[in-house]
């Protein structure tokens, strides 16, 4: 553990954070806690989950606390949280920083609760710096135009791909969508190629989400622009195949003992995005 699991969320967050959370849908609410938990483990340099609860000096002989081990260990399957009094628990026990991971605006963006021009407003001031030019961040007014955005597209989306990150994979979100949903680009697009394979590594590798599937058919959704999808087999299909392709990345990786095993999964699952012109990403 070090001193950054000593940084908790102030009290007066606590209730705004745990009243967002509560709007999002059950597959989101278990998607964030599950990365959230994961985050807290690595950021605080906790070796497992057991040292974790060993640090919150939870007393045996209390009944209410007691049970909590076995919460943490479910919410780090992926159980999603329900109960207020157990994601009260929650958040009091993580840092601030991890506490960042669980309120991230790419929850709700996903979830739909979150418009494109909101989320631009909404967006990590050093993605900001990336992404858009000198005019439109003095005018601090980002409209979801396509104009705002630098040129060099290529390369700004390939530096998004390369940072591996909830906010990275909202940028390449929202940049695909306008292509396509206002400009009438033709899919996929750049942007929704790179975000497909971010996707997989952030849900696939980096946090092996339990709910990664419900998860893509949720961004599909976002990316089709209508209100709703049925369930398509087609697209789960395609989804599970394309999470076992990376299991088999990941196991190779292993195996050949990579110096980086990120830098490699990364590569690797960019290459064969990049190699398939016919692959359908997030068509539904």
């Amino acid at each position: 553990m070090n001193e950054l699991a000593n940084f908790k969320v102030r009290e007066s967050k606590r209730d705004k954070l745990a009243k967002m959370y509560l709007t999002l849908s059950p597959a989101i609410r278990s998607v964030a806690s599950q990365t959230t938990i994961q985050h807290h483990l690595a950021e605080c340099r906790f070796e497992n989950m057991a040292m974790f609860i060993k640090s919150l000096e939870y007393n045996d002989r209390d009944p209410l606390t007691k049970k909590y081990g076995n919460f943490w260990y479910k919410l780090l399957s992926g159980r999603g949280i329900k109960h207020i009094g157990n994601l009260k628990h929650f958040i009091e026990s993580i840092c601030w920083y991890s506490a960042l991971i669980l309120r991230h605006d790419l929850w709700l963006f996903i979830d739909g609760k979150l418009e494109i021009k909101d989320a631009i407003k909404k967006l990590d001031r050093d993605l900001k710096r990336q992404l858009f030019t000198k005019k439109a961040l003095k005018s601090r007014s980002f409209e979801d135009s396509i104009g705002s955005f630098k040129q060099s597209y290529h390369r700004q989306r390939l530096n998004l791909y390369c940072q591996q990150t909830l906010g990275s994979l909202e940028a390449l979100m929202i940049i695909a969508m306008l292509q396509t949903q206002k400009y009438q680009h033709s899919r996929p697009s750049s942007a929704e190629k790179f975000a497909y394979g971010q996707f997989l590594y952030l849900f696939g590798y980096k946090y092996q989400a339990l709910k990664k599937i419900e998860i893509g058919h949720k961004i599909a959704l976002r990316f089709s622009g209508k209100s709703s999808l049925g369930t398509s087999d087609t697209l789960r299909q395609r989804l599970t195949y394309d999470f076992e392709k990376l299991d088999e990345i990941i196991a190779i990786g292993r195996n050949s003992k990579v110096e980086n095993l990120d830098q490699f999964v990364s590569d690797e699952i960019l290459k064969n995005i990049l190699s398939k012109p016919n692959h359908l990403y997030f068509y539904s």
